[in-house]
């Protein structure tokens, strides 16, 4: 779970109305056979495209994930804007190893600090 739904992002481009051909030039992505890739899951976008997908789409990033939109993990939050855990880790000042664990819940108490600058980075609560 969490990971990039290639059926949720074709069913967000019929019901843009957009080929991919289309999807492609406006998200500025190389050609329509990595948009046709991506839609059968032979492999997953970058996390940079994600956010460039959404915004041709007219979705939130977070709906082109296997995951319940109302609760997504930290994981897809920072991919839905585009971020890698690296980039991340600058952005909030955290380690990236403390990123990395937090991510994948297994963050502790003395992680609150971090946990709190990684909401703010990603514009999110921290609960």
């Amino acid at each position: 779970m969490g990971h990039f739904s290639g059926d949720r992002l074709r069913q967000a481009r019929l019901a843009a109305g957009l080929t991919r051909e289309d999807l492609a030039q406006r998200a500025g992505v190389r050609s329509a056979d990595r948009i046709r890739d991506w839609e059968r899951g032979a492999h997953a976008p970058q996390a940079r495209y994600v956010p460039r997908l959404a915004a041709a789409l007219g979705v939130d990033s977070v709906v082109l994930y296997d995951v319940d939109p109302a609760r997504p993990p930290l994981r897809v939050l920072r991919l839905a804007r585009g971020l890698s855990l690296q980039q991340l880790a600058e952005l909030a000042g955290v380690p990236i190893m403390t990123c990395q664990r937090i991510e994948q819940g297994r963050g502790h108490r003395h992680d609150l600090t971090a946990l709190n600058r990684i909401s703010r980075a990603l514009g999110i609560p921290a609960s």
